[in-house]
C-alpha cells in the first residue's frame, strides 16, 4: 500500500466506474511483488500515515517515477493504540488538559503507592464528555516511562450480555489477540500468559473459553450438564479467579496497572471479578483505575484503598483554554468565551464540538490567531443543546457521507467497515466518507488490520444520529446490519449472539431475534451466569408473542417456558418456577398425553418436595408417570422415577426411595442413556450410605467410576464420603 494523490475518473465505458491513476496506485502494485502471502507491505508515506498503529520492519526499498528511492515496510501486527484520545496524541491534535491538576496528582498518587507494592483502586466518575478518557490517556503517558504492566479494557452497551467482556477485552489486549482474527491459537495463548506470569498456564482452559477458542465451550458445556448442580458453581468461580489470577500473578512479576473503561455498562459477571480484585487489591503492586458515569449503582463496595475522583465541569478559565486550543487561536474575546461556557455547562467535548460547528459553519472565523465572529456577539446563535450542535454538523454532511453515520449509528459505538460495506451493499467504497468523518472529528480509528474498524469520537455523536432515524429506517438498516454479521462472523455466531438478536428484533424479524436470544441464553449458562441467562430467556418470550402464526407462537413458548424453568429452579426463585409451571399446564391439552406434559408434571413434583409439600409431590409425580406410560415416554418415566426416589429419601423412607432408583437405572441401561446411568449410580450410592450399607454404596460408585466420562462425579462422592478414589486419577 502507498499513500499520495490520485485521478478518479470515469471509465470510458460511460458507466458509473471509475479508474483511479496516479503514482500511489502503480507504486502499490509494485508493493504487491514485495509482499508473500497473507502480508502486508507499505511505504514509507503510507508508514507516516498508519504508524501509531502498526509495529512494522524494513523490507528494503523501491524506485519511484520521479527516480527516487523510498523505503518498504513489512506490517508485524499492531501497537495497541485504540483510542481517539491516544490517536489525538500521536498527531497533537489533544487540546490542553485544563482544570484537572487535582485529579492528576491523585492518579500520580496512586501510581506512586502502587509501585511501592501498596495496591489502589481509583474510581473516575463523571457525565459523559466531562474527561475521564482524557485522564485515563494521560495516566498512560506517564505509565510509558515506567516499568509497569499495563491492561486496558472497556464495557460495552452490548456487554452486559456478554460475561467477563471488559476483562476479555484487557486480556486480548494484554496478549496482543485481534478479536478480528477470529479465535486464537491455544499454543498462541500459552506462550504468552508465561509471558505475564509462568504461572498463568495453570488457568489455560479458562482463558481458552474466554477468548472462545473452537472447542473448548463446547467441551465445558458438555462436562457441565452432567448430573449435580455443583460442577456449574464451581466452573464460574473458576472463571472468576483465573480473571483475578490473571492480574495478581502479574502484579507478583511486576507493579501492574488495569484500566477499565464504561463501567456503567459492566456486566455482572465483570462485577464479580473486580468485586474480587478490590479485596486482594492492597496486597499487591497493582493499580485498578475504572472510569464510568454516574448512572445508578456501579457495583463496588467501598473497599479500603479506594480513592474516588469524580469530575466537574470546567470553570470559564479551563473552558477558554480548551476554547483557544480548538480553534488554533491565541485570543478569544472574553464575551464569546463566556457564552459558549454557559451553553455548554463547562463540558470538554461539548465545548469542542460546538467550536468546531461554529467554525465549519463560518460563524466564528480565525485570522493571525485572532478569533472573530461574522456578526455581532449579541446576535450569535448557538444550539440550545449539545445534540443540537451534533445534528447540525451531521445535517451539513453529504448525503452518501450522512447515510454511512446512519448505518454506523445502528451497528453501535464500534464498528467495523467490513461490516458496513456489507451492510450498505452494492460496490462501495467507503474510503471518502470515513476519511471527511474522521477529518471532521466525528470518529477515529482504532484498528488499522486485519479489518479497518472506527469508534464514534462521543457516544453522544451515535446517540443522536440514531435518533435522527425514522422508524423505517432503523428497521431495514437493523436488517442489514443483522444480515451482514451473519455473513462476516459465521465462525462466532453465538459470540456475537446478544448483537444479532438485538438487531434482528430491532428489524422485526422475530423467529431471528428468538434464535438468537436463546443462543446467548445458553453461552451465559455455559459460563454459570444463570441470572442473566434468564433475562435474555424472557427477551426471547416477550419477542415470541410477535411470532404471527399461532401455533408457531404457542409452541415456541412452551418450549421457552420449560428451558426459564429450569433457570429459575438454579436462581432459586420458586413463586416465579410456579408461575411457569402453571402457564405451562395451561398451554398443554391435559387430556393428550405428551413427553412435555410428563416433563411438566416431574418439575411440579420437584418443586413441591423441595418446597416439602410431600403429598402434593407425590400427586404430580404419579401423574407424570402416568402420562409417560401412556405415551410410550421411557425418558420421562425414568425422570419422574427418579424424582419419585428424591421425594421417598425426603421423607426418609430410603428402601422405597432405593427401589424407585433401581427402576430408573433400569430404563436408562435399556435406553443406553450414559448421564442417566452415571446419575442414578451415584444416587444410589448415596442412598445406600444413608441406610449404613457402605459396601453397597461403594460398589455403586466405583460402576459409575467404570463409566466413561464419570471420573468427576463418582470420585467426588468416594472423596467425600469414603476417603478412597484419589489413586484412581
Amino acid at each position: 500500500m502507498d499513500t499520495g494523490r490520485v485521478v478518479a475518473r470515469r471509465d470510458d465505458t460511460g458507466g458509473s466506474a471509475y479508474r483511479v491513476v496516479g503514482e500511489a496506485t502503480e507504486l502499490s502494485a509494485r508493493l504487491a511483488g514485495q509482499a508473500g502471502v497473507g502480508e502486508v507491505v507499505i511505504s514509507d508515506s503510507c508508514r507516516r500515515v498508519v504508524g501509531p498503529f502498526v509495529e512494522a520492519s524494513e523490507a528494503g526499498t523501491l524506485r519511484r517515477d520521479n527516480d527516487h528511492l523510498t523505503a518498504t515496510y513489512r506490517v508485524l501486527g499492531e501497537t495497541g493504540v485504540r483510542s481517539r484520545l491516544e490517536a489525538a496524541a500521536e498527531t497533537a491534535r489533544l487540546s490542553p488538559l485544563a482544570g484537572r491538576d487535582a485529579e492528576m496528582e491523585t492518579l500520580s498518587g496512586a501510581r506512586r503507592s502502587a509501585a511501592s507494592g501498596q495496591g489502589r483502586f481509583v474510581s473516575i466518575v463523571g457525565d459523559a464528555g466531562v474527561g475521564k478518557s482524557r485522564l485515563l490517556l494521560e495516566l498512560d503517558r506517564q505509565l510509558a516511562g515506567e516499568d509497569f504492566d499495563v491492561f486496558r479494557g472497556r464495557c460495552q452497551p452490548f456487554g452486559t450480555e456478554a460475561p467477563y467482556h471488559p476483562f476479555v477485552d484487557a486480556l486480548r489486549d494484554r496478549l496482543a489477540l485481534s478479536e478480528v482474527d477470529g479465535p486464537p491459537d491455544p499454543a498462541v495463548v500459552a506462550a504468552r500468559l508465561r509471558d505475564v506470569s509462568p504461572d498463568l498456564t495453570d488457568f489455560l482452559p479458562f482463558y481458552l473459553q474466554l477468548l472462545a477458542v473452537a472447542g473448548i465451550e463446547e467441551q465445558e458445556t458438555a462436562r457441565l450438564e452432567e448430573p449435580g448442580g455443583q460442577a456449574r458453581e464451581q466452573h464460574r468461580i473458576g472463571l472468576v479467579e483465573s480473571l483475578s489470577a490473571l492480574f495478581t500473578l502479574a502484579a507478583r512479576e511486576r507493579p501492574t496497572v488495569v484500566l477499565l473503561e464504561d463501567w456503567h455498562w459492566a456486566d455482572l459477571a465483570s462485577r464479580q471479578v473486580l468485586q474480587q480484585l478490590l479485596e486482594m487489591v492492597s496486597a499487591y503492586p497493582l493499580l485498578i483505575v475504572v472510569t464510568a458515569r454516574p448512572e445508578g449503582d456501579l457495583g463496588w463496595d467501598t473497599p479500603g484503598g479506594h480513592t474516588p475522583i469524580v469530575l466537574s465541569p470546567l470553570g470559564v478559565g479551563e473552558s477558554g483554554d480548551v476554547i483557544r486550543s480548538t480553534l488554533g487561536a491565541d485570543e478569544v474575546p472574553s464575551a464569546l468565551v463566556k457564552m459558549i461556557h454557559d451553553r455548554t455547562g463547562g463540558n470538554p467535548f461539548f465545548l469542542e464540538e460546538i467550536c468546531r460547528a461554529l467554525e465549519e459553519d463560518g460563524t466564528l472565523i480565525v485570522s493571525d490567531g485572532r478569533v472573530r465572529a461574522a456578526g455581532p456577539l449579541d446576535n450569535l446563535e448557538l444550539p440550545d443543546t449539545v445534540q443540537g450542535v451534533i445534528r447540525t454538523r451531521l445535517d451539513r454532511l453529504d448525503g452518501e457521507t450522512r447515510n454511512l453515520v446512519r448505518y454506523a449509528a445502528v451497528v453501535g459505538r464500534e464498528f467495523s467497515r467490513d461490516v458496513l460495506e456489507r451492510a450498505i451493499g452494492g460496490d462501495v467504497d467507503l474510503s471518502r466518507d470515513l476519511d471527511r468523518l474522521r477529518d471532521l472529528g466525528l470518529i477515529h480509528q482504532v484498528r488499522v488490520v486485519p479489518t479497518p474498524e472506527y469508534r464514534f469520537k462521543h457516544t453522544l455523536t451515535r446517540d443522536v444520529a440514531y435518533a435522527a432515524l425514522l422508524e423505517r429506517q432503523r428497521e431495514a438498516i437493523h436488517g442489514a446490519v443483522g444480515k451482514a454479521l451473519e455473513a462476516l462472523r459465521s465462525d462466532r455466531l453465538d459470540e456475537h449472539a446478544d448483537r444479532l438478536a438485538e438487531h434482528f428484533a430491532r428489524s422485526k424479524q422475530w423467529e431471528k431475534a428468538v434464535d438468537y436470544a436463546v443462543t446467548t441464553a445458553d453461552r451465559l449458562w455455559g459460563f454459570s451466569e444463570f441470572g442473566e441467562a434468564a433475562e435474555a430467556h424472557q427477551r426471547a418470550l416477550d419477542w415470541v408473542k410477535h411470532f404471527t402464526d399461532a401455533d408457531a407462537r404457542r409452541e415456541r413458548r412452551i418450549d421457552l417456558l420449560l428451558r426459564q424453568e429450569r433457570l429459575t429452579e438454579y436462581l432459586g426463585q420458586r413463586d416465579r418456577q410456579q408461575e411457569i409451571i402453571d402457564e405451562l399446564l395451561t398451554l398443554l391439552d391435559p387430556d393428550v398425553p405428551t413427553e412435555r406434559l410428563a416433563q411438566v408434571y416431574v418439575r411440579l413434583g420437584d418443586l413441591r418436595t423441595l418446597t416439602r409439600e410431600h403429598r402434593e409431590a407425590e400427586e404430580a409425580l404419579e401423574e407424570a408417570l402416568r402420562i409417560a406410560r401412556a405415551c410410550a415416554d421411557h425418558r420421562g418415566e425414568m425422570l419422574a422415577l427418579r424424582s419419585y426416589g428424591l421425594l421417598r429419601w425426603h421423607q426418609q423412607r430410603v428402601p422405597e426411595a432405593i427401589d424407585l432408583v433401581e427402576q430408573a437405572l433400569a430404563l436408562d441401561r435399556r435406553l443406553e442413556n450414559q448421564e442417566g446411568i452415571i446419575g442414578n449410580l451415584a444416587n444410589l450410592g448415596s442412598l445406600y450410605r444413608a441406610s449404613e450399607n457402605p459396601q453397597r454404596a461403594l460398589e455403586y460408585l466405583y460402576e459409575a467410576l467404570e463409566v466413561e466420562g464419570a471420573m468427576d462425579r463418582a470420585a467426588s462422592e468416594l472423596t467425600e464420603h469414603y476417603g478412597v478414589g484419589a489413586e484412581l486419577w
